[in-house]
């Protein structure tokens, strides 16, 4: 799993390995990695564990899984044992019931329990824990938004401010304030367009690092980088709003100036 390989980095998917198993050495293959929070494992097929310690239908874990879905079987199925569908919650109490259930019928069989578990609780401690970096990360990519799109909207103010000769030349010689500002709208468009780029290359290394550096810090395994493109989408639209009102801002007053007073800006 993930945590045997924070420890042996050098194991990958493909590779084979020598393990010492009872005095003799056993060639394994590694087919597959698994994800999860628990401790260093390292799995292997029933009929490889019986060929290697003459054991029949041993095991330390057992895992059971309903054969139904949240969204369709298992609403049915609660429904025929409690005559309506209940809520999340009722279904929560209904697998912590069931599990409780099963627990004391291994014991009444003679079988040692050491622990019994819900995984959906498991999963729903993992996502809380998740939703609190999420928030700390949102909140400081917010803040880097919010002060980047100011810095965006003073640029391209200033930039205006000093091209103002510039512009009263161009009215000059006949172009309408309207004409003027779609030339700096497709300018200021081609500059967010560079800084797309730029951000998106350098987010893909930024990501992976940050992903791996808390999934390791929190969880002591790597997690799964993967992009939000609905959040993705959203700054971007937000950077092409904010370059519309930098130059909405500045309108007004090159509307006001008067033509001598733009050529002679500066002087």
């Amino acid at each position: 799993n993930g945590r045997l390989q924070v420890l042996y980095p050098h194991l990958q998917v493909g590779n084979k390995v020598k393990l010492v198993i009872q005095g003799q050495v056993v060639d394994f293959t590694i087919t597959g990695l698994v994800k999860e929070f628990n401790s260093e494992t390292l799995y292997i097929s029933d009929a490889t564990y019986d060929r290697l310690f003459g054991k029949k239908h041993l095991a330390n874990n057992v895992f059971i899984t309903l054969n139904t879905s949240p969204e369709t079987q298992s609403v049915n199925w609660l429904k025929r044992l409690h005559g309506h569908a209940p809520n999340g919650n009722k279904q929560n109490q209904l697998l912590t019931k069931l599990n409780q259930q099963i627990e004391k019928g291994w014991q009444k069989a003679g079988i040692e329990v050491v622990g019994a578990s819900v995984k959906k609780d498991e999963l729903g401690m993992v996502k809380a824990h998740l939703n609190i970096l999420t928030f700390m990360v949102l909140a400081g990519a917010i803040l880097a938004l919010v002060v980047g799109a100011l810095s965006l909207v003073l640029t391209i103010n200033l930039n205006i401010i000093e091209r103002t000769r510039e512009i009263g030349v161009m009215r000059t010689i006949g172009a309408s304030i309207r004409t003027v500002f779609r030339m700096l709208w497709i300018e200021n468009l081609c500059i967010g367009c560079i800084s797309i780029v730029i951000g998106v290359l350098l987010s893909f290394p930024l990501g992976i690092a940050i992903t791996r550096f808390l999934g390791n810090l929190i969880f002591e395994t790597p997690l799964d980088y993967k992009i939000s493109i609905p959040g993705s989408l959203s700054v971007i639209i937000i950077m092409l709003v904010f370059v519309r009102i930098a130059l909405v801002l500045p309108r007004q007053s090159l509307r006001k100036t008067t033509l001598q007073k733009a050529l002679t800006w500066g002087e």
